[in-house]
């Protein structure tokens, strides 16, 4: 169904609202027309997207969610009044600019959900070690200080950056746009503290095996303890590749950044248990 200049005339605000919802094109509209169809679209909920290359379009452009002008055709008073501007003039663009742009802003959050996860975990690690020291008789701090750093700059650093450079999903496309949402929400949160505590509760568990029931000294538990928090969170790298798919169900070369990147962890990991450079980690060789 169309609709032209003259019948949007004749309609009222009322009228055109319910007009425009079987309405595909729209013909021989004035600036006028477009701006309040645009405002009619925003009572109605929807998010609008309006591309324009005229002085004409300027008040179209700034009033829509997202003003789209022309780069080569465009007018200089179009292009500052767009939040986008089409270098190519093709609209087939835009669509590849809204997936991209969602993919950077998804990739920001699972760096940043990741990333956080990782430092809450070594957190809840040291600080419930010591609340669990005079029961158990564990030395505190669990971890060194330079294990710490350690972790924080190559095990959890390294596939947090690399979560940065994954791929745009097939159904980016699919989701509906968002509006002005945080970078963390409340599900993020969640997700967020649940996988720190997680993480926190197998180091603590392989500390409490290794020391208080298989009997080994500090150093050889405190190993076992960095190793199984280094493990886990490289693991852990892997789940946060997807919010809505379980790590499972997707190859691990999805992201071939991250696989690099948790294959040159595990190999600085092994550097500092196995090698001389143990002594500067306070590490211990371990047994199979």
């Amino acid at each position: 169904k169309s609709l032209d200049g003259n019948t949007i005339d004749q309609l009222s605000d009322t009228e055109l609202a319910i007009a425009v919802k079987e309405t595909t094109i729209f013909a021989r509209v004035r600036p006028e027309h477009k701006i309040r169809l645009v405002k009619i679209f925003k009572e109605l909920g929807e998010t609008v997207a309006m591309t324009g290359d005229g002085v004409n379009d300027a008040p179209a452009l700034k009033e829509a969610h997202v003003g789209i002008a022309m780069g080569k055709n465009g007018t200089d008073v179009s292009r500052s009044a767009a939040d986008l501007i089409l270098k190519d003039d093709n609209f087939a663009t835009i669509v590849s600019a809204i997936a991209e742009g969602r993919t950077v802003y998804n990739n920001i959050r699972k760096f940043v959900t990741y990333q956080l996860s990782c430092n809450l975990a070594e957190l809840l690690t040291l600080f419930l070690a010591v609340l669990l020291s005079p029961m158990l008789g564990w030395q505190t701090p669990l971890l060194a200080s330079i294990q710490i750093l350690f972790m924080n700059l190559v095990t959890d650093g390294l596939p947090a950056l690399s979560l940065g450079l994954n791929p745009t999903s097939k159904d980016i496309m699919e989701d509906r746009p968002r509006n002005k949402e945080e970078i963390l929400n409340r599900v993020l949160l969640k997700l967020l503290l649940s996988t720190a505590i997680f993480m926190a509760s197998v180091t603590l568990l392989s500390y409490f095996l290794a020391f208080n029931v298989f009997g080994q000294d500090l150093e050889t538990s405190r190993t076992v303890a960095l190793l199984t928090l280094i493990l886990v969170e490289i693991a852990s790298a892997f789940s946060f590749r997807s919010f809505r798919k379980m790590a499972l169900n997707r190859s691990p070369f999805v992201n071939k950044y991250l696989v690099y990147a948790s294959a040159i962890s595990l190999l600085c990991t092994l550097v500092i248990i196995y090698t001389p450079a143990n002594k500067i980690f306070e590490n211990t060789p371990l047994n199979i």
